[in-house]
C-alpha cells in the first residue's frame, strides 16, 4: 500500500502523488490531513467508494454540501480505478448521491470542484448526470463506447476541447451547455443524440460535425441558442433522424449538410435561424418525412444508382457495429431491415452466397422477422442448403415464430404458497352503481342466461367504442363513463387497454367478477406491442372465460365450451382444437381468423400475463392511484418490471366464495 504523508515544502515541490487504495473507504488514511489540501496532481488506483469520493472532492475544492474547501487538486488520474458501493454519500445535489456501478462515473462527482484535468477510468462506460459540470476542466479525452448523461459538461467555463472516442453511445439533454470557450464539437461515430437541448447556450460554438456513422438524432429543439454556430456537418451515413425541429435560435447558422446517404430523415425547418439556407443533401435519401423540405431520391433512380449498393453496405456496417457500441435501440432499426433483406435476395440470385448470407444476417439483426416468408422464399434457393442459412432461419424462428416460442416455454410451477387473494368490487359500490345506471346496463345485458348477458355487454362495447391502437391516452379520468364521454365528444377511439378497462367496470357493475389482463411477449423489454383483454367468472361454468372487446372475441373448445386465457395458452402449446367465434372482427372492417388472432398474435402475447390484485372502479387511475399487480411467467423466466410468479393455480384462482 502506498502511504503518502507530505508536509511543508515537500508538498509544494511534489509534482505528482500516487496512491493505491487497496480497500474501498481508506483513501483518507493514506493521505496526511495537511497534504490533503496541498496536493495538486494525484494518481489513484483501486476501488473508490462514497467515502473516498467525498475525500477526493474536498481535495478538489468542494465538500459534500458543495461548499468551498481550501483543496488545491487540479489534476486527477483515475485511469486505474473503479467505483465501489458503500461509504455513504459523496455530494448532496438533488438529494444524497451514491455510487451507481463500478464503471459509471457517478452523478455530480466533481460538481463545483476546481479540477482542471481528469483522466477517466479506462473501463468507464457511463458518465452520469452532471458528473463534470461547474468545473475548471480545459480538455478531456473520453473512453470508447461512452454514454454521456445529462448536464455532463454544463457550465464548464474553461472547457476548450473534448476528444471523442471512436464510438459514443449517447449524449443526454444539456450535455453541452454554457461552455463559453468550446468552439467545435467533433464526434466520430455516435449512436443517439436525443431531443431537448442536448447542445444549448454555447456562446462560442461555431461548428458541429459527425465524422462517422449516425444511428439517430432527434429533432425536438436538440441544438439551440448557439449564437455563433455556422455549420452542422454529417459526414458519415445516417440511419435515421427525428423531427421536426433539430435547430432553434442559432442566428448565424447557414448550412446543415449530409455528405453521405441518409436512410430515414424527418426534419422540419430551422427555427429562428435567419441565415439558414436549407438542408444540403449530397447523397441518396431513401425516405423523407417532408419532401417539401428534403426530397426523397426517387425509387427508380435510387435502385439504378451505382452508389445504392455502397450505401446499403454503409448501413450494414452501422448495424454490424452495434455490438461494439453496446446498444441497439436505434442502430438495430427495423426501418432498413426489408431493404437489407432484398439485397440479400439479389446476391443470392447472382450466386454470391457469402454476400447474400452477410446481408441476410444484418437484415435479421436490424429486425427482419418474417420467418415463414424467409423459409419459403425462392430467391434463397442458392443458399438454402447452407449451414449458415439454416442457423439464420432458426434465429428468426426463435424470435418470430410465436407459437414455436410459446411451445418452448417451461411449464408453470404450483407452489401452494398462501398469497393475498384477488379481490373484486361489488356492484353495490357507489361508483359502479353510477356506471350501471349511466349506460342502462341491465337493459343492454338483457334477461337471458349468464353467458348471453356477458356476450351482450361485450358486443355493445365493441360497437360503441372504436379501437385505435395508435390513439393518444385520453385526457380524462380512467373510468368507463368518462372514457365513453370523451370518445363521443372527440370522435376518437381507444387502445385495447382502455377498452378492457371499460368492459371490466361494466362487468363489475353488472355483478360479474372480472379482471382485465395485460398479455405480453417473451421479448417484453423490446417489444412494445401487448394486448389487453378481459377474463370474466362464469358461475354456471365454474370457470373464467375469455372476452376481448377490441376484436369482439371469445374462444371455445371443439365442443363449444368457453375457455379462459390459461386454457387457450395450454391448448396452443399442445396443438389442441380452438375455435374463435365467427363474428370476431376489428372495428367491423377486418374479420379475425383463428390462425391470425390466436396462433400468431395471441401466441406471441400469452407468454406473460399480468393482472391487478384488486379489480375495481378506476383500477388504474391517471392520478397515480393503482392497485398492485402480479405477472404470471413460465418457470425460470425473469421478469424485471414488477412482481412476478410462476404459479398458474394461484393466478387463475376462483373468486372468494366460488371455490
Amino acid at each position: 500500500m502506498a502511504l503518502c504523508i507530505l508536509l511543508g515544502a515537500s508538498v509544494a515541490q511534489a509534482k505528482q502523488v500516487k496512491v493505491t487504495v487497496k480497500e474501498p473507504g481508506t483513501l483518507s488514511t493514506l493521505i496526511d490531513s495537511q497534504a490533503k489540501y496541498e496536493i495538486t496532481d494525484l494518481v489513484l488506483k483501486g476501488a473508490l467508494n462514497g467515502a473516498d469520493l467525498r475525500f477526493l472532492r474536498e481535495m478538489a475544492g468542494s465538500d459534500v454540501k458543495q461548499q468551498p474547501t481550501t483543496g488545491k487538486l487540479k489534476r486527477v488520474d483515475l485511469s486505474k480505478t473503479t467505483f465501489a458501493s458503500g461509504g455513504g454519500t459523496y455530494v448532496n445535489k438533488e438529494g444524497d448521491c451514491y455510487t451507481q456501478g463500478p464503471h459509471t462515473v457517478p452523478k455530480f462527482l466533481f460538481r463545483n470542484c476546481k479540477i482542471e484535468e481528469v483522466v477517466l477510468p479506462e473501463q468507464t462506460d457511463t458518465i452520469d448526470t452532471g458528473a463534470l459540470e461547474h468545473t475548471h476542466l480545459k480538455r478531456i479525452k473520453l473512453p470508447d463506447n461512452i454514454l454521456l448523461g445529462s448536464w455532463v459538461f454544463n457550465c464548464d467555463s474553461m472547457l476548450e476541447e473534448v476528444i471523442f472516442p471512436k464510438y459514443v453511445r449517447m449524449i443526454g439533454s444539456y450535455c453541452f451547455s454554457q461552455c463559453p470557450k468550446l468552439k467545435k464539437i467533433s464526434f466520430n461515430n455516435i449512436d443517439f443524440i436525443p431531443c431537448c437541448n442536448s447542445i444549448t447556450e454555447m456562446s462560442a460554438l461555431e461548428v458541429i460535425e459527425i465524422k462517422g456513422y449516425l444511428g439517430h438524432i432527434d429533432g425536438w429543439n436538440t441544438i439551440s441558442l448557439c449564437p455563433k454556430l455556422r455549420q452542422i456537418d454529417f459526414y458519415g451515413p445516417a440511419l435515421s433522424t427525428g423531427g421536426p425541429q433539430l435547430v432553434n435560435n442559432c442566428p448565424q447558422l447557414q448550412s446543415i449538410t449530409f455528405y453521405s446517404p441518409v436512410y430515414s430523415i424527418h426534419l422540419g425547418a430551422a427555427e429562428k435561424c435567419p441565415q439558414f439556407k436549407g438542408y444540403q443533401m449530397k447523397d441518396l435519401v431513401f425516405e423523407s418525412g417532408d419532401t417539401s423540405i428534403i426530397s426523397t431520391t426517387p425509387k427508380d433512380q435510387l435502385q439504378k444508382s451505382q452508389h445504392y449498393v455502397t450505401s446499403l453496405s454503409d448501413f450494414r456496417d452501422i448495424i454490424e457495429n452495434a455490438d461494439k457500441w453496446g446498444t441497439n435501440k436505434y442502430l438495430l432499426s427495423h426501418l432498413i431491415a426489408n431493404e437489407l433483406y432484398n439485397e440479400a435476395c439479389r446476391y443470392s440470385l447472382e450466386g454470391n452466397k457469402k454476400r447474400a448470407l452477410d446481408f441476410l444476417q444484418t437484415a435479421i439483426k436490424a429486425g427482419y422477422k418474417d420467418y415463414l416468408h424467409m423459409k419459403e422464399d425462392a430467391d434463397f434457393s442458392n443458399i438454402k442448403n447452407e449451414k449458415r442459412f439454416a442457423e439464420l432461419l432458426e434465429s428468426v424462428r426463435l424470435v418470430a415464430d410465436y407459437l414455436y416460442i410459446l411451445k418452448l416455454s417451461k411449464p408453470y410451477e404450483q407452489t401452494g404458497k398462501s398469497e393475498a387473494r384477488f379481490a373484486y368490487a361489488t356492484p353495490t359500490d357507489s361508483d359502479l352503481t353510477r356506471v350501471r345506471k349511466f349506460f342502462n346496463l341491465d337493459s343492454i345485458a338483457g334477461k337471458g342466461d349468464e353467458i348471453s348477458r356477458m356476450k351482450n355487454l361485450l358486443y355493445w362495447l365493441h360497437d360503441a367504442i372504436r379501437h385505435n391502437g395508435n390513439s393518444s391516452w385520453p385526457k380524462c379520468p380512467y373510468n368507463a363513463i368518462d372514457l365513453y364521454k370523451i370518445c363521443k365528444k372527440e370522435n376518437r377511439g381507444l387502445n385495447c387497454r382502455f377498452m378492457a378497462m371499460m368492459l371490466n367496470e361494466i362487468y363489475l357493475a353488472e355483478g360479474f367478477k372480472s379482471r382485465f389482463i395485460t398479455c405480453e411477449s417473451k421479448a417484453y423489454d423490446t417489444d412494445g406491442d401487448c394486448h389487453v383483454i378481459n377474463m370474466v367468472w362464469s358461475h354456471s361454468l365454474h370457470k373464467w372465460v375469455w372476452m376481448d372487446p377490441t376484436f369482439c372475441a371469445f374462444v371455445t373448445d371443439e365442443n363449444g365450451l368457453l375457455l379462459h386465457p390459461g386454457e387457450v395458452r395450454e391448448r396452443l402449446i399442445n396443438d389442441q382444437p380452438l375455435v374463435l367465434n365467427e363474428d370476431a372482427n376489428w372495428n367491423h372492417e377486418n374479420k379475425q381468423t383463428k390462425e391470425d388472432y390466436l396462433e400468431n398474435y395471441m401466441a406471441k402475447n400469452l407468454y406473460l400475463i399480468t393482472s391487478h390484485l384488486i379489480s375495481e372502479y378506476e383500477t388504474e387511475s391517471n392520478s397515480g392511484r393503482k392497485s398492485p399487480s402480479i405477472t404470471l411467467s413460465p418457470k425460470g423466466f425473469i421478469y424485471n418490471r414488477g412482481n412476478s410468479m410462476h404459479d398458474d393455480a394461484y393466478f387463475w384462482q376462483a373468486p372468494e366464495g366460488e371455490e
